[in-house]
C-alpha cells in the first residue's frame, strides 16, 4: 500500500488540504501525538476473500483515534463487520448477511467467487491484559464455502469458546459494547430490559461468572443424572445378586450331573471304538482272497483294452492312408477336368482374337483416308482468318473513340447527379428535423399540461396521508401502552415463578435429606437386625448357652439366673466387666447344693453338657478391697454394675476383691489389661440382645416419623409442581402475548413510517414536478428558435438544386444524340469479332480432329501387332494343356487300384478288432463282479472306520481328551445307559444354567460396592457445586450491583454535558433479582417532557446511546472502541460535543470511526479511506499526512 508523508502544522486545516477526489477514495492521515499511554490497543487487521474484500488487505491502526472514510458503498462498514466476525459473531443477520456463507466474497463481474473468507485482527499486549503469555496476539477466523470453519490464536488452531473466553469482561467480546453502529444505537435504546441487561454484565465483569454458573449448573444437572443412574444401577445390581445366589447352587448341581454324565459318555465312547476297531480287522480279513481275484482280472482285462487299442491304432493308421489316396485321386481327376477346361479356354480366345485383328486393319486404312480430306479443309480456313482479322482491328478503333466521348458525358451526369442527390438529402433531412422539433414541442406541451396536473393530484394524495398518519400514529401509541402492561404482568409471573423454583429447590433439597436420613435408619435398622439375628443364633449353636437354657426351662424352684441376665451395667464399662468376669456372667444361681445336684443330673442324663451354679447358702461374706481401692484414680468393679440386695454376697464372691484403673484389672495377685475387647465370642447375650432390641425400636420410630414428614413434604412439592406448571402455562401465554402486540406495534410504527416516508416522497416529487415545468418552458423556446433557422437553410438549398438540375439536362441530351452511333459501332465491332472467333473455332477443331484421327490410327496399328502375338501364345498354350491331360489320365488308373487295396485292408482290421470286443465284454462282467463284492466290503470297512475317526473326533472336540491316553482308563468302566438317560432328563429339566454364576456373582459383588463409593462421590460432588452456585451468585450480585450504580451515575452526567441539560436514569425491572433483572432507560431531552425513548429523534437516540456508551467506558474502558456513522444523525451543532466527549476518552481508549461528516475526519490521527476502483472490490488507498509536533513549531 503506498505512502506518501506531508509535514503540516495546523491539524484543523486537514480535510479542507484534502483533494475531493482522494478525500472520497482513500487516505491514512496520521495527527497522533505523542505522551498518552494505553492499556492494549488493536494493531492491525488482515481482511482475505471477506465481503467485497477481494483481496488481501492490510489496515495498520496506530493508538488514539483513526477514521475510516469512502464513498456509500464502497465497503466501510464492511471492516466493522470483519472485526465483530472474527471475535465470534455467529449472526448471519447482525452482518448483514442472509447466510453466513455471505460474508465470502461472491464475485464481480471481472472476479471470480473465492473458496474460502479469512479476517486476522493483532493485538498489543505488553500489559497483558489478555489471559495469554504473549506480548503480541492474533486472532484468525477462516469460513470455508463448503461451511467449515477454523479458529487460530498466534496461528494455533482452538475453539470459538476459546477466543471469547479470551475476551470476556474485555468490552471486546461479541455481545460487549466496543463496536457501536447505528443498529447498534436501534437496538441499545428499543431492546428488552433482558437484553440491555448483557452490556452491564460485560461492564460489571460478571460475564465469565455467568458462564462459570451456565457450565456449574450444566455440571450439577449432569450431576443428577449420573446419581439417578448409579441408584438405579444399584437397585439392578442388587436384585441381580440375589438372583445370582440362587443360580450359583444351581449351577454347583447341573455341573455335578454333567460331570457323571461326560465320565459315562466318554466310557460308552472308548467301548464302541473298540468294538469298531474288531469290526474292522475281521473285514480285513475278508477282504483280502477277494482283493487278489480283482487284481488277477484287472490284469487280464488292462491285457486285452491294450490288444484293441492297437488294432485301433492300426485301423486309424490304414484309415489315413487310404484317405490320403482318395484325396489324391481326387486332386488327379480335378487336374484332368482343369486341363480340359483350358484347352477349350484357349480355342475360344484363339477364334476371338482372329475376328480382332481383321477389324483393325480395316480401321486403319479408313483412318489414312480421312486425314488427307480434314487437311485440305484445315488451310482454306487458316486463309479466312487472316481477312477477317484485319477487319475486326478497324471496327475496334472506331468504337473506342465514339465511346470516350459517351463516357465523359455521363461522368457530368454523375456528377450532376450526386450533387443534385446531396442537396435532395438536405432537404430531406431538414424535412425530418422540422417534423421532429414539431414533435418535441407537442410532446413538451402535453408533459407541461400532464406536471401541472401531477402537481394537482399529489397536492391532494400528500393532504390525504397526513390525515391518514394521526389515528395510525394513536394506534402505535395505543399497542404500546398494551405491550407495557403485558410485559408488567410477565415480570409478575417471572417473580412468581422465580419465588415457586425457590421454594421447590428448598423441599427437594429436604427431600434428599429426608432420603439420607431414611437410608441410614434403615441401614442401621438391617444393621442391627443382622446383629441380633446372629447373636440368637450364636446363642442358640453355643453348647454351653443350650444346657443352661435348658436348665432354666426345666423351672426347678431355687434355680435363678443367669448371672448376666441379672447384673445392669453402666454405659461403657461392658468391655471392662466382660473381660473381668467372662464366663461367669452365664453362671447360675441356687439356694442349695440339692437343687444344684438335680439340676446336673438333668444334664447328665439328657447329655446336654455343662453348667456352673453359685450355691447361696454356702456363700461367705468377702472383705471388700479397701487397700487397693485407696489408689488414686482407681474404683471398684462393683461399682460399674447394678443388682438387686439379694445379689451382693454373690456379687462380692465374684469380683469384690477386684478394682479397675483405666482399662486395666487388679485382683489380688492377679492383673489384667492390654487392647479393647472384642465381642466375637460375646458373653453379654442378654445385655447386648435387648439393647439391639431397643435400638431396633427406636430407629422404626424414627423411620415412622420421618416417612409421615416426607408424605407432608411430597405433597408441599406436588402442590408448588403444580403451581410451577401453572406459572409456566401462564408465562408462556403472556409471552405469546407479548410477542402477538410487538408484532402489531411493529406493523403499526411500520406503518407509520411507511405513510412518513411517502409523504417526504410525494413532497420531494411535487418539487421535481414544478422543476420539471421550468424546464419545458425553456426547452420550447429554443426548438422555435430552431425552426426559423431551418426555414433559411432549407431555402438556400432549393436554389442551388434547380442550377445543378438545369445542368445535368444539358448533358443528357448531348448523350441522347451520342449513344446510337456508339451502339452501332459496337454492333459491328461485336459481329466481325464473333465471325473471327467462329472461325478460328472450326479451325482449331478440324486441327484436333486430325490430331484424334492420327492418335486412333496408331492405336490400331500398336492392337494388331500385340493381338497376333496372343494368338501365337493361345496356340502354344493349348499344346502345353493336351500333353498334361493325357499324363494325369495315367496316373489315375495306378491311383484307383491303390485305393482299392487299402480298403481291402481296413476291413481285415475291423474283423479283428470285433472279435477283440467279445472277449472284453465276457472279462468285463467277470470283474463288474468282483469289484462290486470288494467294494462293498471296502465301503463296510471305511463306514467302521468312519465310525471310529467320528467318535476318537467327538472325543477330542467335546471332552478334550486323546482316545489313546484314556484307552485302558476308561476300558472297564461299567456303561449303565438308563442311568445316562436319567441324568440327561434331570439335567434337561433344570432348564437354562447359567455356569458362570458363581463368577458374575463376585464380579457384581465388587461392582456393587463401587457404585456405593461413586454413589457417595457424586453425593459429595453434588454438595460441591451447590456451593459454588452460591459463592458465584453472591459475587455476581455484589459486581453488578455495585457496577451498575457506578454506570448510573456516570450516564446521567455525560448525558447532561452532552445535552447541555436535561435527565436520564437507568432503572432496574426488579432489584431483588439481580441475577436475571433487566435494564430501563428514561431520557428527559432539555425543553421536552420524560417520555419514551422510542419516541426521541433520530439525533437524541444516538446522543442517549453515546452517552450510555461512554458511560461503560468510565467503569470499565474496552481497549478500542468502534463507532460505524453512529454521528449521521448530529447536525452539526452536536457534533462539537460529540468531539469533544470521544477526544476526551481517546487518552485510554483506541476509537475507529467510520464517519462521512468533515468535522469527525477532522478529529481523527488516522484516516483510511476506501475505494472501489474495481467494481464490486474494496481496496485500501492509503495517504500518510503527519502534522508536525506543536511544541517544535
Amino acid at each position: 500500500m503506498p505512502t506518501v508523508e506531508l509535514f503540516r502544522k495546523k491539524k484543523p486545516r486537514i480535510v479542507r488540504r484534502i483533494p475531493r477526489p482522494i478525500a472520497n477514495s482513500g487516505i491514512i492521515v496520521n495527527n497522533h501525538g505523542d505522551g498518552e499511554t494505553y492499556t492494549m490497543h488493536l494493531k492491525r487487521v488482515e481482511i482475505c476473500g471477506f465481503k467485497s474484500f477481494a483481496d488481501r488487505t492490510r489496515l495498520e491502526f496506530e493508538p488514539g483515534i483513526s477514521g475510516i472514510i469512502g464513498p456509500n458503498g464502497c465497503g466501510k462498514s464492511n471492516v466493522a463487520d470483519a472485526i465483530r466476525w472474527c471475535l465470534g459473531e455467529q449472526s448471519a443477520r447482525s452482518l448483514r448477511s442472509h447466510q453466513m456463507m455471505d460474508v465470502i466474497f461472491g464475485g464481480s463481474q471481472s472476479r471470480a467467487t473465492t473458496g474460502m473468507s479469512e479476517v486476522s485482527l493483532t493485538f498489543d499486549n505488553s500489559t497483558n491484559l489478555l489471559p495469554i503469555d504473549y506480548s503480541e496476539v492474533t486472532v484468525t477466523r477462516r469460513l470455508f464455502r463448503s461451511g467449515e470453519s477454523e479458529y487460530f490464536i498466534n496461528k494455533a488452531q482452538c475453539r470459538l469458546k476459546d477466543i471469547k473466553d479470551m475476551f470476556l469482561d474485555t468490552g471486546i467480546g461479541t455481545e460487549g459494547y466496543a463496536v457501536m453502529e447505528q443498529g447498534k444505537v436501534e437496538f441499545v435504546l428499543s431492546a428488552k430490559p433482558e437484553e440491555r441487561r448483557e452490556l452491564f454484565e460485560e461492564a460489571a465483569g460478571v460475564s465469565k461468572f455467568k458462564a462459570r454458573r451456565e457450565e456449574t449448573l450444566r455440571k450439577l444437572e449432569k450431576v443428577d443424572i449420573d446419581m439417578n443412574r448409579v441408584n438405579d444401577m444399584l437397585a439392578l445390581l442388587k436384585e441381580q445378586i440375589n438372583s445370582l445366589d440362587i443360580a450359583a447352587k444351581k449351577a454347583r448341581q447341573y455341573q455335578k450331573h454333567r460331570d457323571d454324565l461326560r465320565r459315562m459318555e466318554i466310557a460308552h465312547l472308548v467301548q464302541k471304538i473298540a468294538a469298531s476297531a474288531k469290526d474292522i480287522e475281521r473285514l480285513k480279513a475278508e477282504l483280502e482272497p477277494k482283493q487278489r481275484q480283482y487284481e488277477q482280472l484287472n490284469t487280464a482285462f488292462d491285457q486285452t483294452e491294450a490288444e484293441i487299442a492297437q488294432l485301433r491304432l492300426m485301423q486309424l493308421e490304414k484309415d489315413e492312408a487310404y484317405v490320403l489316396d482318395q484325396d489324391e485321386l481326387s486332386k488327379i481327376k480335378s487336374g484332368i477336368d482343369l486341363a480340359d477346361e483350358r484347352i477349350q479356354q484357349a480355342d475360344r480366345r484363339h477364334d476371338e482374337l482372329s475376328e480382332r485383328r481383321d477389324v483393325l486393319a480395316a480401321e486403319i486404312e479408313t483412318g489414312r483416308q480421312k486425314g488427307g480430306e480434314l487437311s485440305a479443309e484445315a488451310g482454306h480456313l487458316a486463309r479466312l482468318c487472316q481477312q477477317l482479322t484485319a477487319e475486326v482491328t478497324r471496327l475496334e478503333q472506331e468504337y473506342k473513340e465514339k465511346d470516350l466521348q459517351a463516357q465523359n458525358l455521363r461522368a457530368q451526369i454523375s456528377g450532376h447527379q450526386a450533387e443534385e442527390s446531396r442537396l435532395n438529402d438536405m432537404l430531406f433531412s431538414a424535412a425530418e428535423e422540422r417534423v421532429r422539433l414539431n414533435n418535441e414541442k407537442n410532446r413538451l406541451m402535453s408533459l407541461h399540461v400532464r406536471c401541472q396536473a401531477q402537481v394537482v393530484s399529489l397536492t391532494k394524495e400528500l393532504g390525504r396521508l397526513k390525515e391518514q398518519f394521526a389515528p395510525l400514529n394513536e394506534a402505535a401509541l395505543k399497542k404500546e401502552q398494551e405491550l407495557n402492561e403485558f410485559n408488567a404482568q410477565k415480570s409478575e409471573a417471572v417473580n412468581r415463578q422465580e419465588v415457586t423454583n425457590a421454594g421447590l429447590i428448598e423441599l427437594e433439597l429436604r427431600m434428599q435429606d429426608i432420603a439420607g436420613r431414611k437410608n441410614e435408619l434403615k441401614e442401621k435398622i438391617v444393621s442391627s437386625e443382622s446383629r441380633h439375628r446372629t447373636l440368637e443364633e450364636w446363642e442358640r449353636s453355643n453348647p454351653a448357652r443350650a444346657a443352661l437354657h435348658s436348665v432354666i426351662d426345666l423351672n426347678i424352684p431355687g434355680v435363678g439366673g443367669p448371672l448376666g441376665s441379672m447384673v445392669r451395667i453402666s454405659a461403657g464399662n461392658e468391655d471392662v466387666v466382660a473381660a473381668a468376669l467372662g464366663e461367669k456372667l452365664n453362671y447360675l444361681l441356687c439356694d442349695t447344693i440339692e437343687t444344684a445336684q438335680k439340676a446336673i443330673s438333668h444334664l447328665e442324663a439328657t447329655g446336654q453338657g455343662r453348667v456352673t451354679f453359685i450355691v447361696l447358702d454356702r456363700l461367705n461374706e468377702c472383705p471388700p478391697a479397701a487397700a487397693v481401692a485407696e489408689l488414686p484414680g482407681t474404683r471398684t468393679l462393683l461399682s460399674l454394675m447394678q443388682f438387686d440386695a439379694q445379689l451382693e454376697n454373690v456379687m462380692k464372691f465374684i469380683c469384690g476383691q477386684t478394682i479397675v484403673s483405666g482399662r486395666t484389672l487388679f485382683g489380688n495377685a492377679i492383673i489384667s489389661g492390654g487392647s479393647n475387647i472384642t465381642f466375637d465370642n460375646p458373653v453379654l447375650i442378654d445385655e447386648q440382645l435387648k439393647r439391639l432390641i431397643e435400638e431396633i425400636e427406636s430407629a422404626r420410630a424414627a423411620l415412622n416419623a420421618i416417612t409421615g414428614e416426607e408424605t407432608i413434604l411430597s405433597g408441599q412439592l406436588a402442590g408448588l409442581r403444580e403451581e410451577k406448571k401453572n406459572n409456566d402455562i401462564t408465562q408462556q401465554r403472556l409471552a405469546l402475548q407479548c410477542e402477538l402486540h410487538e408484532g402489531q406495534l411493529r406493523e403499526q410504527r411500520e406503518k407509520c413510517l411507511y405513510v412518513e416516508k411517502e409523504m417526504a416522497l410525494i413532497d420531494s416529487e411535487i418539487q421535481l414536478q414544478q422543476a420539471d415545468e421550468l424546464r419545458i418552458s425553456d426547452e420550447n423556446k429554443t426548438i422555435e428558435e430552431s425552426i426559423s433557422q431551418l426555414d433559411i437553410k432549407e431555402k438556400d438549398v432549393r436554389l442551388n438544386l434547380q442550377t445543378v438540375t438545369q445542368q445535368m439536362q444539358r448533358a443528357r441530351d448531348e448523350d441522347n444524340l451520342l449513344s446510337p452511333l456508339v451502339t452501332e459501332s459496337k454492333v459491328a465491332w461485336a459481329t466481325q469479332s464473333n465471325e473471327l472467333a467462329s472461325r478460328q473455332r472450326e479451325e482449331e477443331k478440324l486441327k484436333e480432329t486430325a490430331r484424334l484421327l492420327d492418335e486412333r490410327t496408331e492405336q490400331a496399328r500398336q492392337e494388331l501387332l500385340l493381338t497376333e502375338t496372343r494368338i501365337a501364345e493361345e496356340a502354344k498354350t493349348r499344346e502345353t494343356e493336351s500333353e498334361k491331360l493325357r499324363e494325369l489320365q495315367k496316373e489315375r488308373e495306378t491311383k484307383e487300384k491303390e485305393v482299392q487295396y487299402r480298403l481291402e485292408e481296413r476291413h481285415q482290421i475291423t474283423r479283428r478288432l470285433e472279435e477283440t470286443n467279445t472277449r472284453v465284454h465276457e472279462l468285463r462282467s467277470s470283474y463288474e463282479a468282483i469289484e462290486q463284492d470288494v467294494q462293498n466290503l471296502r465301503l463296510e470297512q471305511r463306514s467302521f472306520e468312519l465310525q471310529k475317526q467320528s467318535m476318537e473326533q467327538r472325543i477330542t472336540e467335546d471332552f478334550d481328551l486323546n482316545f489313546a491316553d484314556i484307552e485302558q482308563e476308561y476300558a472297564t468302566v461299567a456303561v449303565n445307559e438308563e442311568e445316562m438317560a436319567r441324568l440327561k432328563r434331570r439335567i434337561e429339566s433344570m432348564g437354562p444354567v447359567n455356569l458362570a454364576a458363581p463368577e458374575e456373582y463376585a464380579n457384581l459383588e465388587e461392582r456393587y460396592n463401587f457404585l456405593l463409593t461413586q454413589q457417595q462421590d457424586l453425593i459429595k460432588a453434588k454438595e460441591d457445586l451447590h456451593q459454588v452456585i452460591t459463592k458465584i451468585n453472591h459475587t455476581t450480585r455484589e459486581n453488578f450491583k455495585k457496577t451498575f450504580d457506578q454506570i448510573r451515575e456516570n450516564f446521567r452526567a455525560i448525558y447532561h454535558r452532552l445535552f447541555e441539560g436535561g435527565e436520564a436514569d437507568l432503572l432496574l425491572t426488579d432489584e431483588a433479582n439481580l441475577l436475571e433483572c433487566g435494564v430501563d432507560i428514561v431520557a428527559q431531552p432539555p425543553g421536552k417532557k420524560l417520555q419514551n425513548i422510542a419516541l426521541l429523534s433520530g439525533g437524541e437516540k444516538a446522543f442517549t446511546a453515546i452517552a450510555l456508551l461512554f458511560a461503560f467506558f468510565m467503569v470499565r474502558p474496552s481497549p478500542f472502541c468502534i463507532l460505524d456513522e453512529v454521528d449521521a444523525p448530529l447536525d452539526d451543532a452536536n457534533i462539537g460535543r460529540f468531539i469533544n466527549i470521544v477526544k476526551s476518552f481517546a487518552e485510554k481508549s483506541q476509537f475507529l470511526m467510520i464517519t462521512h461528516n468533515k468535522r469527525t475526519m477532522a478529529m481523527a490521527d488516522i484516516l483510511y479511506g476506501v475505494t472501489m476502483e474495481e467494481l464490486g472490490v474494496s481496496k485500501i488507498i492509503s495517504v500518510r499526512l503527519q502534522k508536525e509536533n506543536a511544541a517544535a513549531s
